[in-house]
Parts: C-alpha cells; structure tokens; sequence
C-alpha cells in the first residue's frame, strides 16, 4: 500500500507557542499496490539434465558395485557347499540424492523463482547372482558376513561349464529418480519430470511424493560387481589305499 500525505497550501494556519495550529486542510490518500506475481514459472531446461545413462548416473552419485568375495580361494569342489558375498555391498537406503538449486532468469521487477533439481539413484535390494554353470538365482542384499551359498554339480569342462572354469557375476537393478520443484508466484509447489539428457516432460504435479513415484525409471542388472576369474571346478576322488 502506497500512503501519500498532502495538504493545501491556499489555507495557511496560524502560530501560537511555536506551534502551528490549523495548518489548512490535511489530505491522506492510500493506493493499493498489487503484489507482484511472478506467475507459475518454467524451469530452464538446459541446466538441468539426467545422465543420459545409467552408469554416469551412478558415477555422478559415487555408487561403487562391489566385487564378488568367496571362501574357495583356489577352485570349487562338486557338492560341496561353496559360499560367495559382495564386498562392500551397496544399499539403496545409504545413497543419498542430490539436491542442487538454480535461480531462473528476473523478471520485469527483478524477482527469480528458485528451482530445486533432485537425482536420486538407488540400487534394489535384490541380487543377480549368476554362478558361471548355467544356473542363477536371485537373494535379498546380504549384509556385512552373510552369503549366498551354492552347490556345483558338473566339473570343468563338462555341461555348461567352461574348461576354464566357472566364472561368478552378481548384479543389481538400479533406479534412477529425477526431477524438479519450485514454488509459483500463487504460493503452490510444482513438480516436473526431468528426461534422461535433459529437459523436462510429463504432468507438472502438485508434491514431491508424486514427483518420486512418478519420476523414477529402473535399469536391470546396472550395478555389476567386479566379477572372479574363472576358477575351475574339481571333484575329489578317494584313493583306496591296500
């Protein structure tokens, strides 16, 4: 509100004790300034970009797989109980997003909405385990001394098995989770999809639990551990001895 005080200087007022009394008359006007409105706002679709892969995603997060961990140290036996780990395993709750904020062009009056672009990545809570003959199997993430344990049926050389050996892999999907919130000149919050290489798409949406449900897509198997070398797998036969 704009308050303007104005008097008339045709009635001149009369001085007693070094005050000036009636002074003429006194007029007070107010004028209503409307609050300005920057309006809803559009993000800047250049700054804010997704890895375009999986990978430079979890590269840009520090999302490390491990590497696959045994207690056969030399070879596999057939039948025999061999046990295999991840270390260190990663764990989807441990990631934290980033959260970057960029302040978007003034407008006339000079006011900037201030945008929040957010990237999450977050690996499942599942692992591929692929044991190198022929078979696979999918657990929970293990945590620090547990492990998946397997048994061997076939030797180097026969079945599905490489002369070679058996080369173990393990792998977990991965959920890439993008997008970007700021606050209109209305005072409602706004969420939109950020695309893999940039750019923003889909419905403009009204919380951030909408936007993480909404925003995520899943990559398979794109967190891969550092698989073992291939390592034959023996069977041992009883000497008779006379």
């Amino acid at each position: 509100m704009d308050v303007k005080v104005t008097s008339d200087p045709t009635t001149p007022g009369t001085w007693h004790n070094g005050l000036c009394h009636d002074p003429g008359v006194l007029t007070v006007s107010a004028t209503t300034v409307p609050a300005h409105n920057p309006g809803p706002g559009v993000p800047p679709a250049a700054p804010f970009s997704v890895p375009a892969t999986e990978a430079q995603a979890l590269a840009q997060l520090t999302v490390a797989a491990g590497q696959v961990e045994t207690d056969a140290p030399d070879n596999y036996l057939v039948f025999a109980p061999t046990c295999f780990w991840v270390a260190p395993q990663p764990e989807g709750d441990d990631v934290a997003p980033t959260i970057d904020d960029l302040m978007g062009a003034p407008d006339s009056q000079g006011v900037s909405i201030v945008y929040s672009f957010y990237l999450s990545v977050a690996p499942s809570d599942s692992v591929h385990w692929n044991f190198g003959d022929g078979t696979t199997e999918d657990v929970p993430a293990l945590s620090s001394g547990s492990c998946v344990t397997h048994y061997y049926t076939q030797i180097s050389g026969e079945g599905s098995i490489p002369a070679a050996g058996a080369t173990v892999t393990a792998a977990q999907d991965v959920s890439v989770t993008a997008f970007v919130g700021w606050v209109g000149g209305d005072g409602s919050a706004r969420y939109e999809c950020v695309l893999p290489g940039g750019g923003l798409g889909g419905t403009v949406l009204a919380t951030q639990a909408q936007a993480e449900n909404s925003c995520g897509q899943t990559f398979a198997d794109a967190l891969v551990d550092t698989p073992l070398p291939p390592k034959p797998v023996y069977q041992i036969r009883a000497i008779p001895v006379a």
